[in-house]
């Protein structure tokens, strides 16, 4: 079933192997939403029944190695917290090869994303900062990839890294991609190398 999880930080293997637990979500009564929430290795590990994450009010600042590993049913992964940017442990998601949607603002988080099964990417918008960076290497090889979306208009493109969406053949759409004419932003090399899909 689902579980609500207070404003509190999830220990070590807290809920690892917890086979009927199919979402995630935090609590209704969130209580000290100014508290940090770190989710520790293998809080959520073997969740096998887990299908969905969300977490849209927690501050959460880490998400630990293999948090979430071989959660095989997981899907769709959800992870706004209110600061510019948190902790990811490149594993935390590893053996987790289904998830096809992720919503975050998060580049380190979505690198950590397996890019077996990803279709679609939802960057947030970071309050503090006047520009999105898609990362280096970002979503390089999600070859089922075929949308990345930005959440505003209002705010340019200031660098796609280097190898950002290289290989991802079936991306055929961006929106609200807005490139700025400063000379400070660029497009690095091989960012979308073999996105043969690619229309706009």
């Amino acid at each position: 079933g689902e579980i609500r999880i207070p404003s509190v930080s999830v220990g070590r293997h807290a809920f690892d192997g917890c086979t009927n637990i199919t979402s995630l979500k935090e609590s209704d009564n969130t209580g000290h939403l100014s508290n940090y929430v770190s989710l520790s290795d293998s809080a959520f590990e073997s969740c096998s029944s887990l299908s969905s994450v969300s977490f849209y009010m927690f501050i959460i600042n880490s998400i630990g190695s293999r948090c979430f590993g071989n959660c095989t049913s997981l899907s769709s992964v959800t992870v706004d917290s209110g600061l510019s940017s948190i902790s990811v442990a490149d594993d935390a998601f590893e053996g987790s090869t289904n998830i096809s949607n992720v919503r975050t603002r998060y580049s380190n988080l979505i690198k950590a994303i397996p890019k077996d099964n990803l279709t679609f990417v939802w960057r947030t918008r970071i309050p503090s900062e006047k520009s999105y960076i898609i990362d280096e290497s970002e979503c390089e090889n999600a070859t089922a990839l075929t949308r990345y979306w930005l959440d505003t208009s209002s705010q340019y493109v200031h660098r796609i890294g280097a190898n950002a969406f290289k290989g991802c053949t079936a991306l055929n759409s961006f929106s609200n991609i807005y490139i700025s004419a400063y000379a400070t932003s660029y497009i690095d090399d091989s960012a979308f190398e073999g996105c043969t899909a690619l229309t706009s």
